[in-house]
């Protein structure tokens, strides 16, 4: 029993609302784009599958396990992105939600050289929620009463819509700095008191490509078939009470991806975590692992290992290389 409270005294305490009105987050954000804007479907230009795992609190004993599985892909004739994704949230033994989401986006041309461009997204899922009443602990127990609602399990399925827009500006040199912001709302109309709530989510990047360093190759960077890039970025979301943000920096430089970011809420100047990344990108694969470092009263023991793959179909990357030439704006 005193586990059990533990462990719901790190729930309250740690996500800082009502438990089942939070939805499942990501370190990586910006790996998995569509989760968090459905106009992000189809970013990278090609069919793309993406696999994401993240397991949290797992020194505990009680683990959060998190994995979605994605496919997403563009029509370029007609600008239209379209794709979907599968989630499953294990929050210890008390809370099991399942997801299936479609998605579409559309983009347009705002200005005549084609580098501003505004795109519409739209998701339609089936979300399943099921608690397991019969691990929570109630005050009838401490009291020594039977509680009936401990003796079932507690669940509910819906259907939700979400809506996302992004505007962003990409030169027709790839030498020259990119830049994207995007907004969303989870969950249309969706009571914020029930389980996976009203979600709102702004999002935004910064990409400055650099050439490499002189001391490779014949001192001109831009002989070597790379991509080298500084990607900043950043996450702001709201869902009932809780205000949250991720803000960080990617390097890419190929094969190499190198990142920092940092993870708090935005009211009562409460700390989460610190999070290194690694990866690694060549033309069609993407590889990263990240670790959410806690800075935060909850201590070491609640961080949290997480894991994403790209497979690209087609190239995600045309790499620059003599011609200069970047195929496809990622937003990592």
């Amino acid at each position: 029993m005193r586990r059990k409270l533990y462990l719901l005294s790190l729930l309250l305490s740690g996500i800082g609302m009502k438990a089942e009105a939070q939805a499942p987050h990501f370190s990586q954000f910006n790996a998995i784009p569509s989760y968090n804007n459905p106009a992000l479907v189809g970013d990278a230009k090609v069919p793309r599958l993406a696999v994401n795992f993240r397991n949290q609190w797992a020194t505990i004993g009680s683990a959060f396990n998190t994995g979605i599985v994605s496919f997403d892909s563009y029509d370029s004739k007609r600008d239209i992105g379209w794709g979907g994704y599968a989630i499953h949230d294990q929050r210890g033994n008390a809370l099991q939600s399942n997801m299936l989401a479609a998605q579409i986006s559309k983009l347009t041309y705002i200005n005549s050289n084609r580098s501003l461009r505004l795109i519409g997204g739209a998701q339609a899922a089936w979300v399943s929620n099921r608690w397991n009443a019969a691990d929570l602990v109630y005050v009838s127990d401490l009291m020594g009463l039977p509680d009936p609602i401990a003796l079932n399990s507690l669940s509910e399925n819906r259907f939700s819509f979400s809506l996302g827009s992004v505007l962003e500006h990409v030169p027709s040199s790839p030498e020259r700095a990119s830049w994207w912001l995007g907004a969303a709302w989870h969950h249309v109309a969706v009571d914020t008191d029930k389980w996976m709530g009203q979600r709102f989510g702004l999002q935004g990047g910064l990409k400055l490509p650099f050439d490499s360093p002189g001391f490779f190759g014949n001192s001109l960077g831009h002989d070597l078939d790379r991509e080298s890039s500084l990607n900043l970025g950043f996450h702001a979301r709201k869902q009932g009470n809780l205000y949250q943000m991720e803000v960080g920096t990617n390097v890419v430089y190929s094969p190499m991806i190198v990142g920092l970011w940092y993870r708090g809420f935005v009211a009562g100047d409460r700390r989460d975590a610190v999070i290194p990344t690694l990866g690694f990108i060549s033309a069609n694969v993407m590889f990263q692992v990240s670790y959410d470092i806690p800075v935060s009263t909850l201590g070491f023991n609640t961080g949290a290992l997480e894991l994403t793959l790209w497979y690209g179909f087609n190239d995600l990357v045309s790499f620059r290389g003599n011609s200069r030439n970047v195929r496809h704006l990622l937003k990592f």
